[in-house]
């Protein structure tokens, strides 16, 4: 199994809950059509532990982590350069302003 997780920065300017709304309301439902994609969760982000000393201030913290699942990275990539996979990456300038993205395999311990 692979993964695409994203960190989310919201647009400069754009209110917390305008970001929100569209990531849920808008990017969603365009991100779910996505082909062979198995899962796709949201997470907003509420905190930073630090756990191995200082972590990230306020202003460093993602708004929102996005996780994308799929059966393997060839399938991963088909998705993306897919006509759905194109129109969801194109809404992200809607409401993002700036997005890294990680491609991870996945190894479930529990």
């Amino acid at each position: 199994m692979i993964k695409r997780i994203s960190l989310l920065y919201k647009k400069d300017g754009m209110s917390m809950e305008a970001f929100k709304r569209h990531w849920r309301e808008v990017h969603a439902p365009i991100a779910s059509r996505m082909p062979n994609l198995r899962q796709y969760v949201q997470q907003d982000v509420v905190s930073e532990l630090g756990l191995l000393g200082k972590g990230m201030n306020d202003a460093e913290l993602p708004d929102g982590i996005a996780e994308l699942t799929y059966d393997d990275e060839a399938t991963s990539k088909e998705s993306l350069a897919s006509h759905e996979g194109r129109i969801a990456v194109a809404d992200l300038k809607n409401f993002c302003g700036a997005v890294t993205t990680f491609v991870v395999h996945v190894r479930n311990i529990m």
